[in-house]
């Protein structure tokens, strides 16, 4: 039997492989999830027709996310934070200048993701043991399973589809306008190394099929009522109908022990308070960096050791187009990023910056009224004129330009452990920042517009949720890095598959990459 550690990405792409080999797979999980009242919620949106939604409701879903100029705080999940909560009897976070989330929702992060999937760069590889040749079957073994919006465009130079004719969702008109500006200048912006196109979504597009296409409610941000952002949630569900297959929710998993051809997993069971164990031939662990970590460190005493962690600095700005397009707040639209916009420039950085442009949503209004205080009664009509013409870039650094954190774990008292998460900052991080919008302005005409580089802001070391690198993959592992199957040194039979043995983080979003290493990973110790 083999164990996967946790229902996120990584861990369900392992199990998906594992699956498919006819072995007998267990996952433990911690688990959390919506709690039953905002269910009848969504059970109540999905039941009535668009045009006739609640308002009531919907204010209950949105009014506990609140936007400002940096952007959001913390992205709920139809207005609860249940992705974010901690099994208190195990567990504490302290953390100091950082922003990082650790999860412990059955579906992991992907719950309250963004949904973007590219492909890394072969230049992305610089570290790791083994070239991009070894992940691009892999791409495509995820699409098997996993959602995909995507359009040919001028990325497909960078990051081909890895898909057979993918459907795209429609664009709103701000998107439209941008795109066409950005064509209209395509080979300046290739000279400079600038590639664009419609951003790739793990969302569900199954055109003229009842239930299964966007109907452009604009509530993508508060959470699809209708599942069609893709989550591992949703594999999960899938996987639940094979024989083969047990999960286990309320599993927090403490430590793993080696022991010839056996791997021993204790765990605290959650509903009962007991510590329990498991016996496995394998295990492979993808809790996400943070619990991933915390789990090797507890498995080889390494308590109070500091782990560094690699991050993709977040950083995001207004954009202001100079052209405004017509009647954005009525037009019916999906609102996860629309436009990707990836730039290779020797004179920004030796790495890819990547960068993603979000059109208008409600919460750009909601902001705006939230600045106006009392004169939030009349913003929205002064405000018209401003938001046709605003979108916001949000944008991520190659981990070489970014900032780290250190992370170290404290031996449980009474079973309750600590994880101290603090800041490293990095010199590069600011600098490589303002060349990248040095470079936005000299193309400011092919762009379209200005970056409001007064409103920019660098979220804090954590906040891109793009973490890894604590366990890094090498030809030569020593303590505390991991084989090219995610062996941590000391460890034969235990595999880590998620982001924490990556060998940096590049700035592209990594899901997609998680997932294909994951499922590598598990393919190739059943071979």
């Amino acid at each position: 039997m083999y164990i996967v550690i946790g229902s996120g990405p990584a861990g369900i792409a392992a199990a998906k492989c594992l699956l498919h080999k006819k072995h007998k797979v267990t996952l433990l999980d911690v688990g959390f999830e919506l709690e039953p009242e905002r269910n009848s919620m969504l059970d109540s949106l999905r039941s009535t027709p668009y045009e006739a939604w609640d308002k009531k409701l919907l204010q209950s879903i949105h009014e506990n996310m609140q936007p400002d100029i940096k952007g959001l705080p913390k992205k709920l999940l139809f207005g609860s934070d249940f992705p974010y909560r901690h099994p208190e009897s195990c567990l504490d976070v302290q953390s100091k200048e950082v922003d990082v989330l650790v999860c412990h929702a059955r579906g992991g992060l992907s719950r309250v993701w963004g949904a973007n999937v590219l492909p890394l760069l072969d230049s992305d590889l610089g570290a790791w043991p083994f070239k991009l040749s070894e992940l691009t079957p892999y791409y495509k073994k995820i699409f098997e399973f996993v959602d995909l919006s995507a359009r040919k465009d001028s990325l497909e130079e960078l990051f081909p589809i890895h898909r057979e004719n993918p459907k795209a969702l429609a664009l709103s008109k701000q998107a439209r306008d941008i795109l066409s500006d950005l064509e209209k200048h395509k080979e300046k912006l290739r000279a400079a190394g600038i590639y664009f196109g419609q951003s790739r979504l793990a969302v569900k597009n199954n055109s003229g099929s009842p239930g299964n296409e966007c109907i452009y409610c604009g509530h993508c941000l508060y959470g699809c009522p209708y599942d069609l952002i893709y989550s591992s949630a949703i594999t999960l569900k899938e996987l639940l109908k094979d024989s083969n297959f047990t999960y286990q929710p309320n599993c927090f998993v403490e430590r793993i022990e080696e022991n010839g051809e056996v791997l021993k997993v204790f765990y605290r069971n959650l509903k009962t308070g007991s510590d329990e164990q498991i016996n496995c031939e394998r295990a492979f662990l993808g809790a996400g960096t943070v619990a991933s970590s915390r789990i090797v460190l507890e498995s080889q005493n390494a308590y109070d050791k500091d782990l560094l962690i690699r991050d993709s600095q977040y950083f995001l700005v207004p954009f202001l187009r100079f052209r405004g397009s017509s009647d954005v707040t009525k037009e019916r639209l999906q609102t996860l990023s629309q436009v990707a916009i990836n730039f290779l420039n020797a004179e920004i950085s030796k790495n890819s910056v990547h960068v993603l442009i979000y059109t208008y949503n409600d919460l750009y209004l909601r902001a705006i009224k939230r600045l106006a205080g009392p004169l939030k009664s009349i913003a929205e009509i002064f405000s018209r004129p401003l938001l046709s013409r605003l979108v916001v870039m949000q944008g991520y650094l190659h981990s070489d330009e970014s900032p780290a954190i250190s992370l170290k774990v404290s031996k449980p008292s009474s079973g309750k452990r600590t994880i101290s998460l603090q800041p490293i900052w990095n010199s590069k991080t600011k600098g490589t920042v303002k060349k990248l919008f040095k470079k936005i302005w000299k193309e400011y005409r092919s762009f379209g517009g200005i970056p409001l580089t007064p409103l920019l802001h660098i979220g804090a070391p954590g906040k891109s949720y793009h973490l890894g690198a604590s366990l890094p993959m090498r030809e030569k592992p020593v303590q505390f890095e991991s084989d090219s199957l995610g062996r941590p040194y000391g460890f034969s039979r235990l595999h880590v598959v998620d982001a924490s043995v990556f060998s940096d983080v590049p700035a592209t979003n990594i899901t997609l990459t998680i997932m294909a290493n994951s499922y590598r990973i598990a393919d190739k110790i059943t071979d």
